[in-house]
């Protein structure tokens, strides 16, 4: 509680500070309360109605709450403002999927894959995989196999283990695509090395 009333103070002294709101609602997230957040992600909204990453933010609660109409309202807002915001169509992508339009989801999941940046510097300033990128990979190698494009999904999977070939996620959905083609030899390699990992 101690960084909440932190915060808390920060708005007293600044109440017009839409990044102080915004920060709080990422506290607030940790703290597992998605109500807080989304209270203070409105109220940075209010603050500066341009807030992509406030808009993005509150699209992927409200996408983790089935809210789909709320949550494709936020993130055509991102991609209104900044056509060019991968994070959006990514998570527009799966609201479409969600909501049963396959072809719409796959335009936005193409359109995420080259926005993406390939490499991401992290806190410690060490150079590391793209992590939403993988993650885009494997829900676009799921689209495919669900569509029983097994050989199109194993060419996503190995996308995604070219960024990161520790992605255990990777190697167990490419394992259960060798599976589908009846190639058991692969699909109990990528399971085996997937449970090395």
């Amino acid at each position: 509680a101690g960084a909440l009333d932190d915060f808390n103070r920060a708005i007293a002294l600044d109440p017009g500070s839409e990044q102080t709101f915004f920060n709080r609602g990422a506290l607030r997230r940790l703290m597992g309360d998605a109500d807080g957040e989304i209270a203070d992600l409105n109220q940075a909204l209010r603050i500066n109605s341009r807030m992509i990453e406030a808009y993005n933010n509150r699209g992927a609660i409200r996408l983790s709450r089935g809210e789909w109409e709320a949550a494709l309202a936020d993130f055509n807002q991102v991609l209104a403002i900044n056509a060019r915001y991968p994070s959006a169509y990514y998570n527009r992508a799966l609201v479409q999927y969600a909501r049963g339009n396959k072809a719409a989801a796959v335009s936005d999941l193409r359109r995420a894959l080259e926005l993406f940046d390939k490499v991401v510097v992290s806190a410690n300033r060490m150079v590391q995989p793209n992590p939403r990128l993988v993650d885009a990979y494997l829900f676009y190698g799921n689209i495919k196999m669900d569509d029983g494009d097994t050989d199109g999904a194993i060419a996503e999977f190995n996308r995604a283990l070219e960024i990161n070939s520790r992605s255990v996620a990777a190697l167990n959905n490419r394992g259960l695509a060798w599976h589908l083609k009846k190639d058991l030899d692969k699909a109990a390699a990528d399971y085996q090395q997937a449970i090395a990992l």
